[in-house]
């Protein structure tokens, strides 16, 4: 519902600074209530139940609030559901159809129709919400559809640093930090505040900890008590350039384990909580970004509180996976080459 909200909100600012004028606001605002539900919610369906949702999604509204695209530029019935090619407002700048395609033909992919919609979709969701889970098989394209929305942003003017892990490769203590019982000494018997206690940082709070204060990604892996800001970089974290996206993709298969801590994160309160009892603050800026096969053993809690992207299969086809192949082989000529297998596989089999 606040997905909804904010993508309708979005649309109604826009529309209003460009001028937009309908029949009437009522039907302007319904027009525009479809058009954010279809963001929100196509992204995360199968393509074979897209048609079920668009047209339970059609019988909520009046078929006057679904006709054809006109001079006034909202979304009509007869466009493609599955493919939001709307710009998506990075503030500052606007992301386009063309920043997309121009990104994906520069990394060498196919700029198809479901791939550039997939990428806008993906581009929308995280521009709005602080966590997104971007699931689907092997090989069908979630990382490149997530590279591909880091370069579109940046030539659009909105520049991104993403920091990747491999979760599966920590445990939960040595991704989140650990409080370890140290031994007792006269030191530490002298120093009520250590208590016998000592704190070791994890990788990921380590992360968000500087991606937060904009530190030089250094990665120091202390074994003691660890403070989040001295006095310096406090003062100097306030004065950000919050125009940077940093994103952190978590790669991996989510479990419970370690996945549950960041629920704090993904939600409205934005802060990751240590064992340490430090509580680290999220600006708006900074998003976590989930990539796995599928969210079978996460809990509806954690689902409810990030937005959804299903790659699928039929995302890209077999036909772009060859033409990008042959096109990062052959300098020239490789469209022949692209049509004589393509017309090899159109060929009937004969038994």
């Amino acid at each position: 519902m606040k997905t909804v909200l904010s993508i309708a909100g979005t649309m109604k600012r826009a529309s209003s600074r460009v001028g937009v004028v309908l029949h009437s606001d009522y039907e302007s605002e319904m027009q525009m209530v479809r058009s954010a539900i279809m963001h929100a919610d196509m992204p995360k369906v199968v393509l074979e139940d897209a048609p079920i949702l668009r047209s339970l999604i059609d019988g909520m509204f009046c078929s006057a609030f679904t006709e054809t695209r006109g001079s006034d530029g909202m979304l009509g019935k007869s466009q493609t559901a599955t493919r939001h090619h709307e710009d998506v407002a990075l503030l500052p700048g606007t992301l386009t159809v063309h920043h997309v395609l121009a990104a994906a033909t520069g990394a060498g992919l196919i700029g198809s129709s479901a791939f550039i919609g997939l990428v806008m979709q993906t581009a929308r969701l995280l521009t709005i919400r602080p966590a997104v889970f971007v699931v689907g098989p092997a090989g069908a394209g979630k990382t490149s559809v997530l590279a591909t929305v880091v370069r579109a942003m940046e030539s659009a003017g909105r520049p991104v640093e993403t920091t990747r892990l491999h979760v599966k490769a920590f445990s939960a203590a040595e991704l989140y930090g650990s409080v370890v019982v140290a031994p007792m000494t006269s030191k530490s018997l002298a120093n009520s505040e250590e208590g016998g206690k000592e704190w070791t940082d994890g990788v990921l709070s380590r992360v968000m900890r500087m991606q937060v204060c904009h530190v030089a990604a250094v990665f120091r892996f202390a074994t003691h008590r660890s403070r989040c800001l001295s006095p310096l970089l406090a003062a100097q974290s306030n004065n950000l350039d919050t125009t940077v996206q940093r994103w952190s993709l978590l790669d991996g298969v989510v479990d419970p384990g370690w996945v549950e801590s960041l629920n704090s994160v993904m939600d409205d309160n934005r802060v990751l909580t240590l064992a340490s009892n430090e509580r680290i603050s999220l600006r708006d800026n900074m998003r976590v970004v989930v990539e796995s096969l599928g969210l079978e053993h996460a809990t509806p809690a954690t689902v409810s509180r990030g937005a959804v992207v299903f790659v699928g299969d039929e995302v890209v086809s077999w036909q772009d996976r060859l033409e990008a192949w042959l096109q990062s082989r052959l300098n020239h000529g490789y469209e022949q080459v692209f049509a004589v297998f393509v017309s090899i596989a159109s060929c009937p089999r004969v038994s």
